[in-house]
């Protein structure tokens, strides 16, 4: 229980298979990560301080992964391969 915590008590939050780019915030921004691969979890670590002890708020907001790719690759200064976008 949260209202249970005993004084430093440390509370990471981790989300585990998250397939896609992603930010994810607790209550409203008081904690946030970036979620950037599959293959890794996305942590928000140390959140005890933005816990409520009820009506915590989760939010998950998924991004455009192509758009992101190629964010990513422009900001190299090199040359990335990227697979082109399909005309939809």
């Amino acid at each position: 229980m949260l209202d249970q915590q005993q004084p430093g008590t440390v509370v990471d939050l981790v989300l585990d298979g998250v397939d896609t780019v992603a930010r994810v915030s607790l209550n409203g921004g008081a904690a946030t990560a970036a979620c950037a691969s599959a293959h890794a979890p996305c942590v928000l670590r140390g959140v005890q301080a933005a816990l409520r002890p009820s009506g915590n708020t989760l939010e998950v907001a998924f991004l455009p992964a192509e758009a992101e790719a190629a964010a990513r690759a422009a900001a190299y200064p090199y040359k990335v391969p990227f697979v082109k976008v399909r005309e939809r």
